[in-house]
């Protein structure tokens, strides 16, 4: 089976260049000294058209033809589940004042450096070719520790501005940004995640026009908390949300009361994403507040997580006020019904914000003991169905007697055990339905 596509496509008279992330993480890891894992390769494919990458490429793997008419080409080879883009140089000519208000033109002649001028930044406008699979541990600074900067495709300055650490549009910022509003996004990101300064031109032109972020809402809100959860994920975040902050790009976002706290790096994103949004003090209901922005649809946000900002905004308050077991397994029971089996896993994560807010240690261990008590009559050890039969119990009463035994479960005045629920009930049966 033949594995070297890269080599295939060279062997057809086909020029591939690696861009974008890799060239520029690479750079920055031996400039910088840093270890930052270089995950994806992207490439672009010059004097090749489009059927003969396609055609060359269906011998080494899937092809999908996605974004076709864009020039894109998405692989998977054989020996692997992960997907690789491969693109043909183009250009792009805005018709509006959105990123999807483009006139895309994909031309396999196109010159590197004419492709380059319509990325976002210098930093990611730098490329480096290569002749087969070989060829990509180049950018493992272990094997290759120091560059050869000569042979980087690199027209815009972005190697130096990595040395400076500056985040630099190509060209003229305003145009960048009028051509697609979530590169200012993309700016604060990059930058909290690379430690930049954004380059004064830039940032004034951010200034000047972050209101275009407007212009993606709602449409693009899943593009642009990709982006801000991103930003809150890095151990830099509080320079760059309090710059987005204070320009007013968060209230654009709908957070309009952001607390910007330093965080240590081992906190969850969604314990950082709750701490900015304070869930326990707005007024309108988280849930749908996350649900309208499409939060669950990103990359670093699920379903899951929406859901625990919920269980702030509901038992924040209980919580915080919890002086007993008790209190914090009344709180359990509450959450099951969103949580289910994960339900000692939630309580953990928002006691922990809890505790961020307001330390109490005495908090944390209720927490760790919660789990070894049940959340819900459900997990009674004694069923519904031998309540009924043994005691005679209709379907109404039965839930009642559930219920007892669930609180003097929380009070160990019980324990969860079938022979001990079954011995209590025979007993105590008909003082229960008296409650």
């Amino acid at each position: 089976m033949m594995t070297d596509y890269i080599d295939g496509l060279c062997s057809v008279g086909g020029e591939v260049y690696v861009v974008g992330g890799a060239t520029r993480d690479y750079i920055y890891n031996y400039i910088h000294e840093t270890r930052k894992k270089i995950k994806d390769f992207d490439y672009v494919v010059r004097l090749l058209d489009t059927e003969t990458i396609i055609r060359t490429l269906k011998e080494y793997g899937i092809v999908k033809e996605v974004g076709k008419a864009f020039g894109v080409i998405l692989f998977t080879p054989f020996i692997s589940e992960d997907s690789i883009e491969f693109a043909l140089p183009r250009t792009e000519i805005s018709t509006g004042s959105g990123y999807r208000d483009f006139i895309v033109s994909p031309d396999h002649n196109l010159p590197l450096i004419d492709d380059f001028s319509r990325r976002d930044a210098t930093i990611n406008a730098i490329g480096f070719r290569v002749y087969n699979k070989d060829d990509l541990k180049l950018f493992d600074i272990s094997i290759n520790p120091e560059p050869s900067f000569g042979k980087f495709i690199d027209p815009f300055g972005g190697i130096s501005d990595i040395k400076k650490k500056l985040w630099k549009c190509v060209g003229d910022p305003t145009k960048r940004f009028i051509e697609d509003p979530n590169r200012i996004m993309r700016a604060f990101r990059q930058s909290a995640e690379l430690e930049l300064i954004i380059e004064k031109s830039t940032f004034d032109a951010i200034k000047s026009d972050y209101t275009l972020i407007n212009g993606l809402i709602p449409g693009s809100y899943v593009r642009l908390f990709n982006e801000l959860l991103r930003i809150v994920k890095s151990n830099t975040s509080c320079t760059y949300l309090d710059m987005m902050n204070k320009l007013g790009i968060l209230s654009y976002l709908g957070i309009k009361d952001a607390k910007i706290m330093k965080l240590d790096k081992d906190i969850s994103l969604t314990i950082k994403f709750a701490v900015l949004l304070s869930p326990e003090n707005m007024t309108e209901n988280i849930k749908e507040w996350g649900n309208l922005r499409q939060i669950g649809a990103t990359d670093n946000f699920s379903p899951y997580c929406v859901n625990i900002l919920g269980a702030i905004q509901s038992h924040y308050n209980d919580l915080n006020v919890a002086n007993s077991l008790y209190d914090v397994l009344r709180v359990c029971e509450k959450m099951y019904k969103t949580f289910g089996i994960n339900t000692h896993d939630a309580l953990q994560q928002i006691a922990s914000y809890v505790n961020l807010l307001n330390y109490n240690p005495k908090l944390m261990q209720y927490t760790k003991e919660a789990k070894f008590y049940p959340c819900s009559i459900s997990q009674l050890e004694l069923d519904g169905h031998t309540i009924m039969n043994k005691w005679d119990v209709e379907g109404a009463h039965v839930k009642i007697i559930k219920e007892t035994l669930l609180t003097l479960i929380f009070k160990d005045e019980l324990i969860n055990d079938f022979d001990v629920l079954e011995k209590y009930c025979d007993i105590h049966i008909n003082d229960m339905l008296k409650l």
